[in-house]
Formats: structure tokens, sequence, C-alpha cells
């Protein structure tokens, strides 16, 4: 072969690789293209969620007292009760949770978030009474607040454990947490700050001056 014929050979190959490094930049472009839209095209049904999910998730911060009454109590005292504290986590979209068991020394801790690509809820949940987690994912009701949580889990029977359960804002300071088999319930209520009580070594001058009164005799009679 002489050289002008590996000349050829060259500036064909040449022009072979820059065709596939543009062809391989194009389908680049189009993939990156192509997920944007898919990122863009979020179904309609999901943004209008995302306004319900930030105030029913804005409604949880706070200091809660729970009850938990187990299936067969339905009005004796609480079988169990605790303390929640909820604060939001990053932004509005998630929040998290740490839970002290009354009289033990049972801690618990977990989060709530929604995902607005897939439009649903999430839960988790760890306690150092076990080594397992808990995994959930939940759908909001259209008609009242009111979200329901499955478990979710990577392994296919470590479910097997855990039950749908569903968290049931009442009001503003109320709400439930049940599995829907009610082997359970726990009703949370708001804290409220309390009045403050007066200091104990105020000096008696910072109250109003009492005014000594008359004896009856000196009353004139209306008689």
């Amino acid at each position: 072969m002489t050289m002008r014929s590996l000349s050829r050979c060259g500036y064909i190959v040449a022009g072979a690789v820059a065709i596939v490094a543009a062809a391989a930049q194009s389908l680049v472009a189009q993939g990156v293209r192509r997920e944007v839209a898919s990122a863009a095209r979020v179904p309609l049904e999901q943004s209008r969620a995302a306004p319900a999910a930030r105030s029913f998730l804005h409604s949880l911060v706070g200091t809660w007292r729970f009850d938990i009454w187990f299936a067969g109590n339905l009005d004796g005292a609480p079988d169990a009760s605790g303390t929640r504290a909820v604060r939001a986590l990053f932004d509005d979209l998630r929040v998290e949770w740490t839970e002290q068991l009354d009289h033990t020394a049972v801690q618990s801790q977990g989060m709530i978030g929604f995902d607005e690509r897939s439009g649903r809820f999430y839960s988790t949940s760890v306690s150092n009474a076990g080594s397992g987690a808990e995994f959930m994912t939940g759908v909001a009701d259209a008609a009242e607040p009111r979200i329901t949580f499955s478990p979710m889990s990577l392994l296919l029977d470590a479910a097997a454990g855990q039950q749908s359960a569903a968290l049931s804002m009442l009001d503003q300071n109320h709400f439930t947490w049940a599995p829907l088999d009610h082997a359970w319930r726990a009703v949370f209520t708001r804290e409220t700050a309390q009045a403050v009580a007066p200091a104990p070594d105020a000096k008696p001058q910072d109250a109003a001056p009492a005014t000594d009164a008359k004896p009856a005799q000196d009353a004139k009679s209306t008689q």
C-alpha cells in the first residue's frame, strides 16, 4: 500500500471517528433532553398534592403527649403513654421525630416526608428496643387529612411483621396513628405552653393595695 493510500485510509478513519463522536454526543444530548423533559413532565395531580402535603406535615410540628390503647381496652386507662417531639427537617416537606415511652428506657426516632416526584409520602422509624427498622410508603386520602402507610422493604419477606397503618389529623391539636387491623391505637395531643406562675419572691408592693373595709355598723341604713 502506497503512502497516498495510507493517507486516504487515515482520512477515512479520522472521518469515521469524527462521525462516531458526533453521533455519541448527539445521543448524549438527546438523553439529557429526554431526562429534562421527563423531569419537567410532573403529573398535575402530584404538583397539586405538594401544598396539601406541606400543610399536613407542618401540622405535625410540635411536642405531643400520646396514649396507646390495645384492642379490647375501649374505656380503660391507656396501656402506655409517652412524649413525641416533631420538628422540620431541611425543608417543609420533611419532619423528624423523637419519642420517649414513659417509665421505660424505650426510645424511638424517625421521619415522615413527601416525595414530589412520586406524589407519595414515606415514613421511617427505629427503636432502641430492637435492631430492625421500619420503612413505609403512604398515600394521602383526597377526602380527609389522612395518610395510609404500607410496609416497604428491600427484602421480600422482611415486611412479614409490619402492618399497614393510618395517620389521621383530627384537628390542629390531635392526631391518631393506628394499624388497619385495629390491634391498637395511639392518640396524640399537642402540648401547649403552661401559664407562668408568679415568682415566689415577689414583693408585696407589687400587688395592688387593699382597702380597709369599714365595720358594718358604720354603713347607713337604707331602710
